[in-house]
């Protein structure tokens, strides 16, 4: 009995060692697949938000305001974080599109982020102008004291804090860099979405939008 015991473990053992590592490749397969469409899914979203926000950008050139675009172009850079995954799935040239789409994006990030700290810059100092010149206004008046001071206070601050808010955007001053180089970087920003790429992406992520 014995025997026949330990035969038919000898030959049940390397049966069950068979299905499960089966088993164990099919969880690492699919896992695997699921990891690819995720990142697939992320690369679609993030081209898309991309080329979204490039138009915002050509919109706010067009009314020479590049300050007025506040959210990030490129969110994260999810192409260098998953692109090994893709390495079978892309020719060169679609590789290359991919690879300069996020690059550029990066560029015309970093173009509307100086250009908008530069703004934001100039209006800080601008609000310490104003707070400066209305503290020697109180300055003057504590040093002429009259009952009269509080009022002519109060009008001088008012006049010139309408006189010079009237003409502060006018003498805002970004340089003209940001925007010389973001105009250059939308123009090598091409949709890729609908593209043999973004046909790619939308069928390894099984995204039917």
């Amino acid at each position: 009995m014995m025997d026949w015991l330990a035969k038919l473990a000898t030959i049940i053992g390397p049966v069950v060692a068979f299905f499960v590592g089966c088993f164990a490749f099919g969880v690492y397969f699919k896992q695997k697949r699921d990891d690819k469409r995720a990142a697939a899914n992320m690369i679609l979203l993030e081209i898309r938000h991309i080329e979204k926000s490039v138009k915002e950008v050509k919109n706010a050139l067009k009314n020479d305001n590049l300050n007025t675009v506040e959210d990030d172009i490129i969110r994260e850079d999810v192409w260098s974080k998953y692109s090994h995954i893709f390495s079978k799935d892309f020719d060169n040239d679609e590789w290359e599109a991919v690879s300069n789409f996020f690059q550029n994006a990066k560029l015309l990030n970093a173009a509307v982020k100086k250009s908008r700290d530069s703004y934001n810059e100039d209006v800080a100092q601008i609000r310490i102008n104003k707070q400066k010149h209305i503290a020697e206004l109180a300055h003057e008046a504590i040093a002429k004291p009259s009952k009269d001071a509080p009022t002519i206070f109060q009008n001088k601050a008012e006049a010139f804090n309408k006189l010079y808010e009237s003409v502060q955007e006018k003498y805002l001053y970004t340089p003209s860099k940001y925007t010389d180089d973001a105009r250059r970087y939308c123009d090598d920003l091409n949709t890729i979405s609908t593209t043999a790429v973004g046909i790619k992406l939308k069928k390894i992520s099984k995204n039917k939008s």
